[in-house]
């Protein structure tokens, strides 16, 4: 022949087996395998640790938790609303949504959602441009009746 024999060696067909096709297969197989309560822990995270939650260990506890951050968080949160130039209940949304949202689709244990001084400076500066009495509002709760409208 004039071209090199080739050492035996697996194919191509074999490679490609190997790498692709048996790792569908088995994910294939696997999401067959799972239950509706499978499904509803991936995109509601909140059902996994609902499932093995401990009432009577825990409830207590993180009650305490809650009422604490809950002191914490709510005049913070009011008050980096007045920082961002909204009146004090927006600054109560920006406290409560994310939390009750992050509750039912977050993953992590260890991850602090709420507002911030930075974001609460930023959007400050942006509502300035944006909106146009935003600038001549000294008291956020209660702006003048002409600039309601805009806010």
């Amino acid at each position: 022949f004039p071209w090199p024999v080739r050492a035996a060696g697996p194919s191509f067909r074999d490679l490609y087996s190997a790498a692709v096709v048996n790792p569908l297969r088995r994910a294939h197989a696997r999401v067959r395998s799972c239950s509706l309560l499978d499904w509803l822990q991936f995109f509601l995270p909140c059902i996994r640790w609902l499932r093995t939650y401990r009432i009577r260990e825990m409830l207590l506890w993180d009650i305490v938790a809650g009422v604490s951050v809950g002191f914490m968080s709510i005049p913070q949160s009011m008050s980096y609303a007045n920082v961002a130039g909204l009146p004090s209940v927006y600054g109560l949304y920006s406290c409560f949504m994310p939390v009750l949202v992050y509750a039912l689709f977050g993953s992590s244990r260890e991850l602090a959602v709420g507002p911030v001084a930075v974001t609460s400076l930023l959007i400050r500066a942006s509502l300035k441009e944006v909106v146009p009495g935003a600038a001549q509002i000294t008291d956020h709760n209660h702006p003048p009746p002409e600039l309601v409208s805009t806010q």
